[in-house]
């Protein structure tokens, strides 16, 4: 039985699992209470994430919001303002469109970071 459940697992959350496993195995006993308490510390786990994801929902929107609006909305006053067009392909505006977009990529990588998500 030993060999059966004597494999790396893939995750942190199967390898404690197969752990407890392999340890009730070899010392003999019991092995329903050992099980119960991983059981209970993996859902007390899962929870915690779920309750992470749910305060970092915030963030994520804003994120989202703070990295879409500046891009929407000088598409906008570009399509509707001959002023702004001719502003945004003079060359000063076209560097300054550009410096503007690699701050707003550098700030999404940032904001990701921050909440933790990968970019």
């Amino acid at each position: 039985m030993v060999e059966a459940v004597d494999v790396p697992g893939d995750g942190a959350h199967l390898r404690l699992a197969l752990t407890v496993i392999l340890t009730s195995a070899r010392l003999g006993g019991s092995a329903a209470p050992a099980i119960d308490r991983t059981a209970a510390t993996l859902r007390q786990r899962a929870a915690d994430a779920d309750e992470r994801s749910v305060h970092a929902a915030q963030a994520r929107l804003s994120a989202h919001v703070l990295t879409a609006v500046p891009v929407f909305m000088l598409a906008l006053l570009m399509i509707g303002d001959a002023d702004v067009r001719s502003a945004a392909m003079s060359p000063t505006g076209v560097v300054c469109i550009g410096v503007g977009m690699m701050l707003n990529v550098i700030g999404w990588i940032w904001m990701r970071r921050i909440i933790g998500t990968r970019p």
